[in-house]
């Protein structure tokens, strides 16, 4: 629909520069995603860009999801590079500038689920458990946001802006929502298959557990594996 807009608007030129470089930018994460073996769900294109799925396991990697999530801007600033060197009009080069920095540097704010959201939850789960690793994520993305809003509320601005900010808030709600399913899924993954993580950590109950590392249960003065508590966990259900 946006597209039929933007050919009767006369504004087929922005949408195609905008359009290419969210592309280029899910080609990123994309291949990078493929090539380490994980299963694509599906591409999201948005206002404020894409978004790509991935049917895998909570538990992968951080510093592969690391690596898929950097790959996006990457793959975006190396194309951004290369068409300097293409004989572009002045007005397309000016287009092409504004929505490349537009796009990058909107991209990569600290509000999830936008890139850089996904940079801050991953560096909190390297230090806190993956429970509060999301919690954390979410309060500092609302907080942002709302900061954000604030920000441009005494200032006139377009009906495109407020729609953004209204589909973000959304988007944010709703994987408010969805944090104890995350929490639960990752349980599950833990109890029904088998990780080998090179890290320990000791501690006493399933709300201290952290990605990129096994565990040991402390509980009155007996250890127990990660395995005998999850299946005593899911057993009683």
């Amino acid at each position: 629909m946006f597209a039929i807009i933007a050919v009767l608007t006369g504004w087929f030129q922005s949408f195609f520069i905008f359009s290419t470089l969210i592309f280029i930018h899910e080609l990123g994460h994309f291949l990078t995603a493929m090539f380490l073996g994980w299963e694509v769900d599906k591409i999201t294109f948005y206002p404020y860009g894409g978004s790509s799925s991935f049917s895998e396991d909570i538990n992968r990697p951080l510093k592969e999801e690391l690596l898929i999530l950097i790959m996006g801007p990457l793959i975006q600033m190396v194309f951004f590079f290369l068409l300097q060197y293409a004989s572009l009009s002045m007005k397309t080069q000016n287009l092409l500038e504004t929505y490349h920095f537009s796009i990058l540097l909107f991209n990569l704010l600290p509000i999830y689920p936008l890139d850089g959201g996904k940079l801050m939850q991953i560096c909190f789960s390297y230090y806190f458990p993956y429970k509060k690793s999301i919690y954390i994520t979410l309060q500092i993305s609302f907080i942002l946001l709302f900061g954000l809003m604030l920000l441009f509320l005494p200032h006139r601005i377009s009906g495109n802006v407020i729609c953004l900010f209204i589909l973000l808030l959304t988007k944010l709600i709703g994987e408010t929502k969805k944090r104890d399913y995350y929490y639960q899924k990752f349980l599950l993954e833990r109890y029904l298959n088998q990780y080998h993580f090179s890290k320990m950590k000791v501690i006493d109950n399933t709300k201290e557990m952290m990605r990129d590392k096994k565990h040991l249960f402390h509980i009155n003065d007996r250890y127990y594996s990660e395995k005998e508590i999850l299946r005593k966990k899911y057993q009683k259900r």
